[in-house]
Order: structure tokens, then C-alpha cells, then sequence
């Protein structure tokens, strides 16, 4: 998908760009596209019910790295290691769980 973007100004929220996309035979184009990250309800079957997705923990030797300074460095080795599939950098998978998005 085109034009992926951050909302780091809002919790949770996905931005995506344009869709164009057909479904069945019919074409379905979309214009920008903003999304909360939610997940179907663990506790309610009600129709459309969503709770949000909690996040992971923070890895604790990131925690443990020191200053404010210290540990964004360390962080972003853990994103480095997720990025590149790497479990022998940063043991990643224990944090970074994968979330599956799919357009129906």
C-alpha cells in the first residue's frame, strides 16, 4: 500500500494513503486513509465490537541501559534487529508480535 505514514501525535492511529482496489468485480477506490489499531473484542460477540491492541513491554535491557540517551540507542537496535529478522542482535520476537491487517 502507498503513501504508509506515521501519527505520532496519536495513540494508535494507522495512517495509510489511497486504496484502489476491486472486490468481487467492483472497483472501490478510497481517498486518505486513517485507522485506529483495534483488534475484535476478547469479550463481547456483539456485531463490530473492538478493544484496542496493548502494546508490548518495553524490553528490559533497555530499561537497563541508563540515561534517556542510552536507552533510545538501545531501542533502536531492537528495531534494527526487527528490521532486518535478526534474533541473534536483539531477541525481538519476545516483544515485536506481529499483527495481521487484511482488507476483506
Amino acid at each position: 500500500v502507498a503513501a504508509i505514514h506515521d501519527h505520532s501525535d496519536h495513540i494508535r492511529v494507522v495512517g495509510i494513503g489511497e486504496i484502489q482496489a476491486v472486490l468481487n468485480g467492483v472497483e472501490f477506490r478510497t481517498r486518505h486513509n486513517d485507522y485506529n489499531l483495534k483488534m475484535p473484542s476478547t469479550t463481547s460477540g456483539e456485531y463490530n465490537e473492538a478493544e484496542e491492541i496493548v502494546g508490548p513491554d518495553v524490553p528490559p535491557e533497555v530499561l537497563s541501559a541508563g540515561d534517556a540517551s542510552a536507552q533510545i540507542d538501545e531501542m533502536i537496535e531492537w528495531f534494527r534487529a526487527f528490521k532486518t529478522q535478526n534474533v541473534s542482535h536483539r531477541n525481538y520476537p519476545l516483544y515485536f508480535k506481529p499483527i495481521l491487517c487484511y482488507l476483506e
